[in-house]
């Protein structure tokens, strides 16, 4: 029990130092950027370097859902501080979505709200 413990424990400060660092961070942004683009790359099999970031932008998202809420789901009910990545690359475009503490997703297609997205910072 006491080693399940120690575990999470250390765990739980290894993410809250990495979440940390993000929000602190001026670079946070750039680091966020920096770890959709691989994931887009991963995702399309493109090369980092032809995917283009088209937007790149601190909002505050209207809810827990960060912009990407599914039916049937529940999230929390506040505002919620973050950034909304769109990465382009090959006619594909992939939307992701943050919080200020580094957590993301990739919004899926069809979600990614125009109309009654964030609240703009």
């Amino acid at each position: 029990m006491l080693s399940k413990l120690v575990v999470s424990t250390f765990l739980g400060v290894l993410a809250m130092s990495h979440f940390n660092d993000v929000r602190s961070n001026q670079s946070g942004l750039q680091q966020l950027i920096e770890l959709v683009r691989a994931d887009a790359s991963r995702r399309s099999g493109l090369e980092e370097k032809v995917l283009r970031v088209a937007i790149a932008e601190a909002v505050t998202w209207n809810d827990g859902s960060l912009g990407c809420g599914a039916t049937g789901q529940s999230y929390t009910q506040a505002l919620v501080p973050g950034y909304r990545i769109r990465i382009e690359g090959d006619g594909r475009t992939y939307e992701y979505h943050a919080n200020e503490r580094g957590s993301w997703k990739l919004c899926p297609t069809g979600l990614v709200p125009e109309a009654g997205g964030p609240v703009r910072k």
